[in-house]
């Protein structure tokens, strides 16, 4: 089953899963979890991608990993005030360096991907250095920022473009995969849920987002919510997702702010006893 992109660098999944049916690498196997490691070593080896549907697939993911960041720094541009003879174009680019710089920060601590192990991720920006560039040119042509601010751009931009590549997050441009059936070995059947990402310097990029081994001594079922996963949540768990996150955050609100509330009466207090004790 897929979810999310329904291609694979440009061409449908449907074509590409029916010859993977029919290769030699969709033999039987004794676990679910090699079929899937069978189904993207087949991406990888036998579907044919030529390097400029490479190059836009790279410029497409950086765009869709960057398009909050954009949102974000015009918010911050609508409320902000410009400088004496400070253009417009330069503002935005200075608040979308911002918002980067704060970005990679963000991703530097997550794990990195398995698939570019023997990869480091100066190496993946410097191979798509060209794309990244050519993305923030085209998306600035209308107004663009001084030379300066376009340099500071194109630099914390292609640093992004690396550590999200080799970090273990994903785009909207992203497909979930998921892997459902029998095992050989086993008499009860299991789900693997992957996330993926195209072809990067020939390799699939993809993270295990869920593994379920149903056992009768183990999980005895499992309800998978894929892709759009509110109702099917709703229904589950018996609350909205968003409600039960909005919940969480006001209670966390609520409790840092009576925890501070009490730190400020305490020290309050500490203040007033030697004033207290001067009057006895």
């Amino acid at each position: 089953m897929i979810f999310g992109n329904a291609e694979f660098m440009d061409m449908p999944f449907e074509p590409i899963i029916k010859a993977f049916r029919g290769s030699a690498l969709s033999c039987t196997r004794s676990r679910l979890v090699d079929y899937a490691d069978a189904f993207f070593e087949y991406l990888e080896c036998h579907v044919s991608v030529d390097d400029e549907t490479a190059n836009s697939h790279v410029q497409r993911t950086f765009i869709s990993a960057m398009s909050p960041l954009v949102r974000s720094a015009f918010e911050k541009l609508l409320k902000s005030k410009l400088k004496r003879n400070e253009q417009v174009a330069d503002k935005m680019g200075a608040l979308f360096v911002e918002e980067v710089r704060a970005k990679v920060t963000e991703v530097q601590t997550k794990p990195d991907c398995p698939t570019f192990d023997g990869i480091t991720a100066e190496e993946l920006s410097r191979t798509y250095a060209d794309q990244v560039v050519a993305a923030l040119t085209e998306l600035t042509s209308d107004e663009p920022p001084s030379s300066e601010v376009q340099g500071a751009m194109n630099t914390v931009a292609t640093e992004y473009i690396g550590l999200h590549l080799k970090k273990n997050v994903f785009s909207g441009q992203s497909t979930g995969i998921a892997f459902a059936g029998f095992d050989k070995q086993e008499q009860f059947p299991s789900l693997y849920v992957y996330d993926t990402e195209g072809l990067i310097m020939g390799r699939v990029k993809r993270g295990l987002i869920d593994s379920v081994p149903i056992s009768p001594v183990g999980q005895r079922g499992h309800i998978a919510a894929l892709a759009q996963d509110d109702v099917v949540k709703r229904y589950v768990e018996g609350i909205d997702p968003r409600l039960s996150r909005d919940i969480g955050t006001s209670l966390r609100k609520a409790m840092g702010g009576f925890g501070e509330a009490l730190a400020e009466e305490w020290f309050k207090g500490k203040k007033r006893q030697p004033s207290e004790a001067a009057c006895h």
